[in-house]
């Protein structure tokens, strides 16, 4: 489920393979959008995303190929991009600027330019268990991710472009299953299968942050 302000838009993915899409304000349904297919049959998408400025829905859907659609949300046509072959994503989200898409795949995240996709950072690679749940911060500086390890349930702040993790937070004892930052990025709150939502002071995290030289192809 993706909620969108501006348009007034909720999209809901549905068993059936289908993605419906609502006008919030008037109750009419917006949209009926088909994903792929794996062996004949529709695929269910896993997760969806609205772009900042409301203008593009995507969606994941996790099967080995062509597991990536995004459509524009004036006419809700699909939107040709460099990863739609893309296979494997299981979770999407935008990124505040608008041109970056994060993708989960499994233990990683990458971020990718979505004109060009190209691959601009790659967080979380070493992980031991599967990600299951990110968000990032409202600059796109930092990301959280829950996940686990040999010692239970955690979250882990990364930063995106040196591609380092920075801290790692433990109290939930399941799970971490929904992040959010707070919009001025000092505050996160992470909720769990345990039941309880924590909320975590991040007023540190940018003075960890490491000194990123330009790539050069940023000239």
């Amino acid at each position: 489920m993706a909620l969108c302000t501006k348009p007034p838009l909720l999209a809901v993915a549905g068993h059936d393979g289908s993605v419906r899409v609502w006008n919030t304000e008037t109750g009419d349904r917006a949209a009926e959008l088909s994903g792929p297919q794996s062996f004949g049959h529709k695929v269910g998408c896993l997760s969806a995303a609205f772009s900042p400025d409301g203008t593009r829905l995507a969606c994941a859907y996790g099967i080995f190929k062509d597991s990536l659609r995004v459509w524009e949300t004036a006419k809700f046509q699909p939107v040709r991009t460099p990863l739609e072959r893309e296979g494997g994503i299981q979770g999407v989200s935008f990124l505040s600027d608008g041109t970056s898409l994060a993708t989960a795949t499994g233990v990683t995240v990458n971020v990718w330019d979505l004109a060009t996709g190209k691959q601009s950072a790659k967080l979380g690679g070493q992980l031991s268990f599967v990600a299951t749940g990110w968000a990032f911060s409202p600059d796109g500086q930092f990301m959280a991710l829950g996940h686990g390890d040999a010692n239970g349930s955690l979250v882990s702040l990364w930063h995106v472009a040196s591609e380092r993790e920075l801290l790692k937070l433990r109290g939930h004892e399941g799970g971490v299953r929904s992040l959010a930052f707070s919009p001025d990025g000092q505050r996160l709150i992470s909720a769990s299968d345990d039941t309880t939502a924590l909320v975590w002071d991040l007023t540190a995290l940018r003075k960890m942050a490491p000194r990123v030289a330009p790539k050069d192809d940023d000239f």
